[in-house]
């Protein structure tokens, strides 16, 4: 929380069936809330990352 992030940056790593998948940030902006810990299971469509 309060890092700030630019465009490209990676946000997270999602694994699903063994497979990796980075998620970047689509633009700039600063972390407010993180909504998911590492190693929890998040449905298709859950927040993970609120930033402004």
């Amino acid at each position: 929380v309060g890092q700030k992030l630019q465009i490209d940056d990676l946000l997270v790593v999602l694994e699903a069936m063994k497979m990796e998948t980075n998620i970047t940030a689509h633009s700039s902006g600063t972390v407010k809330k993180i909504m998911a810990s590492q190693g929890e299971a998040v449905k298709s469509g859950q927040a993970l990352i609120e930033f402004e």
